[in-house]
């Protein structure tokens, strides 16, 4: 009799504890089963971004906001942060960016999240864009659209700016370098370029600039272009990183023999 109590203990034991292991479980299709993939600066990020791709897009999205010609309150911003020919993207998307600054950090939101959630399309016919941050080996356009989905199923849109601003600002330092300047006069051609992240003297961007094909409609393109010391177009934006602190995520020790500050210098 003793023997069979035993048993049934034992057997309500065993039950109770499959039950507490099946609470836990998730469903398939939640954010459960990703949301630990990155922890880094004292926090859990949803998205796992790269960085060179990141600061091409970190480069790519601001020269959309001051290539066009409605965008006078962010130029005046960018104009009013650069200093000798620098500007840190803290003072662009950062926590205390001024009121004047806001109308350039909400617009640089706005095409985070339209471009990074493919739920909602891209914005643009911007023919000419750079890798997808966050899809691993995955890409940009309708043939990646459902396999990209599902890699970051479950995220809210505000997720995307979140995640990329504490990418840039808080498990890297970067700023944006523009070799040559602003050319005022020539708002309108604007080339992007993320740092190599190696020696190399060049690197692949995209120029964007107003195309008329010999007509009277003027139209905002993009053409893929080799950006290097002989490059001709003006107004050149470098997104690259910056070495800061004595400790932390921003001493690049994986870049050892990269002075950041060589390329198109």
């Amino acid at each position: 009799m003793k023997k069979l109590k035993l048993l049934l203990i034992l057997a309500i034991i065993a039950f109770t504890a499959c039950e507490k292991e099946d609470a836990l479980q998730y469903p398939e299709n939640t954010t459960a089963d990703f949301i630990q993939t990155q922890t880094i600066s004292n926090r859990t990020s949803t998205i796992t971004y790269e960085l060179e791709p990141a600061l091409e897009w970190a480069a790519y999205i601001t020269a959309k906001i001051v290539q066009d010609s409605t965008n006078t309150a962010q130029r005046s911003y960018v104009l009013s942060q650069l200093n000798n020919d620098i500007i840190a993207m803290e003072d662009l998307i950062g926590a205390n960016v001024p009121l004047a600054g806001q109308s350039f950090k909400n617009l640089f939101e706005t095409y985070v999240n339209g471009y990074f959630d493919f739920t909602v399309g891209n914005p643009g016919d911007d023919e000419e864009r750079p890798p997808c941050p966050h899809c691993g080996d995955s890409t940009f356009g309708e043939n990646s659209l459902e396999s990209n989905n599902s890699n970051n199923r479950g995220l809210e849109t505000t997720d995307y700016f979140t995640s990329f601003a504490e990418f840039l600002l808080n498990d890297n330092c970067v700023e944006l370098y523009f070799p040559d300047g602003i050319n005022t006069n020539n708002w309108s051609d604007v080339t992007s370029v993320g740092h190599p992240l190696t020696t190399a003297n060049s690197s692949e961007g995209i120029r964007r600039f107003v195309n008329s094909l010999g007509g009277t409609t003027f139209f905002e393109d993009t053409e893929g272009v080799n950006v290097s010391n002989t490059y001709i177009y003006p107004n050149v934006i470098v997104a690259r990183p910056i070495r800061q602190g004595l400790t932390g995520p921003c001493l690049y020790t994986q870049y050892t023999g990269v002075d950041f500050t060589d390329f198109l210098d």
